[in-house]
C-alpha cells in the first residue's frame, strides 16, 4: 500500500473517495478500495501523456529505475492503452496465464499455434513466454498471417499429423501385416 500511494493515480483515486492511508492497514480493509475501470486508465493517458501516471514510473525519481517492457493493447476499443511492465509483473501474468492453460487441460505433449502477432501488442509477447517458460507444450508462433499465408503455415502441420494418425493406427492393429518388421 506503501508504494501504491506514491502513484499519483492511485492516490488521486483513493483521495477522491476520502481514504488516506491509515484506512488501509490489513486485507480486511481491502473493500474499501474504490475499482476503476480501463476509460479511467485512458484519462490518465490522455492527462499525463504519453503513458499515463497510472504506472508509478516517475516515483523512482534519482533512484535507478527496474528494467522495462513497453507494450501496448491492440486499440480495437479506440486508442491503444499504453502498458508498462516490470520483470516481476510479467513473470505474473505469464504465471496466471500457464495456470489456466494447465487447468484447461494442456498437456507436454500438445503442440500450440499461436496466431497473435509480435508488435507492440502484449498478447502475442506473453502468450510465447507463458509456453516458453512455463509449460511443456511445443509452442509454434505463426503469426496473423501477413508474413506467411496462415494456409501455408497449417497444411504442412495437418499433413504431419496425418501422417502420425495414420502411423499409430498401424502400430495398434494387430491385423497389420507389417506391424511387426516395423
Amino acid at each position: 500500500m506503501k508504494r501504491a500511494w506514491e502513484i499519483p493515480f492511485y492516490r488521486r483515486l483513493w483521495s477522491g473517495a476520502g481514504l488516506t492511508p491509515a484506512d488501509v492497514r490489513s486485507l480486511d480493509d481491502i473493500e474499501r478500495l474504490p475499482t476503476y475501470s480501463k476509460a479511467d486508465l485512458m484519462r490518465s493517458v490522455d492527462e499525463h501523456p504519453p503513458f499515463g501516471d497510472f504506472h508509478g514510473m516517475e516515483s523512482f525519481g534519482g533512484e535507478p529505475r527496474p528494467v522495462i517492457v513497453f507494450q501496448t493493447t491492440s486499440g480495437t476499443t479506440g486508442k491503444p492503452l499504453p502498458l508498462l511492465y516490470g520483470p516481476k509483473s510479467r513473470e505474473m501474468q505469464n504465471l496466471l496465464l500457464a495456470r489456466a492453460y494447465l487447468l484447461q487441460g494442456l498437456r507436454a505433449s500438445d503442440i500450440v499455434q499461436s496466431v497473435y502477432a509480435h508488435g507492440l501488442v502484449n498478447g502475442g509477447h506473453y502468450v510465447r513466454e507463458t509456453f516458453l517458460h512455463f509449460t511443456s507444450a511445443l509452442f509454434i508462433s505463426a503469426g496473423t498471417g501477413v508474413e506467411t499465408r496462415s494456409r501455408a503455415q497449417v497444411e504442412p502441420r495437418r499433413r504431419r499429423a496425418r501422417d502420425g494418425d495414420r502411423a499409430r493406427a498401424r502400430r495398434q492393429d494387430p491385423d497389420d501385416r507389417g506391424a511387426a518388421r516395423r
